[in-house]
């Protein structure tokens, strides 16, 4: 499936909106901590890797984002995880694992590797 170039953009936007906004204003978490609506986010950055869309700049700078957040508040607990969590390579599934400094450091890409090291060896 191919995307034109405002698809790619309102998916990026999308994936945008689950790290720096909150359903609850300021004071709310992320949406990137709300389980209530992780089944949609999830989607949509299921969608950015099967399009092959991770190592796009923009992908890049919010996928660091995404990690220092989880660093910030803690994971996430996952109302339903599915079959594609077994892919342990979807970093974005496995939050809550990332919080416990349980996560592979091989598995993830190279842009949060570094990132996820500094975190494990301060905490």
């Amino acid at each position: 499936m191919e995307l034109n170039q405002n698809q790619i953009k309102e998916l990026i936007e999308d994936w945008d909106w689950v790290i720096n906004y909150s359903f609850h204003g300021d004071k709310g978490l992320p949406n990137l901590l709300n389980t209530d609506i992780n089944d949609v986010w999830i989607a949509s950055r299921d969608k950015i890797h099967d399009l092959g869309l991770d190592n796009l700049p923009e992908v890049i700078k919010l996928d660091k984002q995404a990690l220092k957040l989880v660093f910030k508040y803690g994971g996430m607990a996952y109302r339903v995880k599915p079959e594609e969590a077994k892919d342990q390579k979807r970093w974005w599934w496995h939050l809550d694992e990332i919080a416990e400094k349980k996560y592979p450091e091989n598995l993830l890409p190279d842009h949060l590797r570094n990132i996820y090291i500094k975190f494990k060896q301060n905490s």
